[in-house]
């Protein structure tokens, strides 16, 4: 009398080999937006090449600081020719990573970061560090590991 609590979306194909790769690459670097963060600090850590990622919990709707001397825009540029991927999400619980939707967003993503959509900063944290692990850095093949929905985490989406 076997009762299973596993749903079945959640099961495994009987013919399908579980391969689980259970590594994860902490090198990656979480920043909570605030105003008045200086670009600076981040400049001396990207270019420390300890650094292997970058995850911007953001100001709403994915928006970064992109004016004057505040502006997180060169830094994306610098990190991203450095090969450092940079994933933004929202630091609001519920929220959603619309980049294309106010212009601080859209200056982000031109200079190569990778919207996180509806996954939470933790998810989406968690998710680039095994990202990185498995050796996903190429923006592209980041970006497609990152908005593919393995576990209910992220609602897949064409759009950024």
């Amino acid at each position: 009398m076997g009762v299973s609590f596993i749903p079945e979306i959640f099961k495994a194909d009987e013919k399908e080999k579980l391969d689980i790769k259970p590594n994860f690459n902490s090198d990656i670097l979480t920043i909570e937006l605030t105003p008045g963060l200086k670009p600076s600090f981040l400049r001396l850590l990207i270019d420390s090449g300890t650094c292997q990622g970058i995850l911007l919990k953001s100001l709403g709707a994915g928006n970064v600081p992109s004016i004057d001397e505040y502006s997180l825009i060169p830094i994306i540029k610098r990190a991203v020719e450095l090969n450092i991927p940079v994933v933004i999400t929202t630091k609001f619980v519920g929220g959603m990573v619309h980049m294309d939707i106010y212009e601080p967003g859209m200056k982000a993503l031109e200079a190569g970061a990778i919207p996180a959509r509806d996954m939470t900063d933790v998810a989406a944290q968690v998710k680039f560090m095994w990202a990185l692990a498995q050796g996903y850095r190429k923006p592209e093949e980041l970006r497609k590991v990152m908005l593919h929905d393995y576990v209910g985490e992220v609602t897949e989406s064409e759009g950024n």
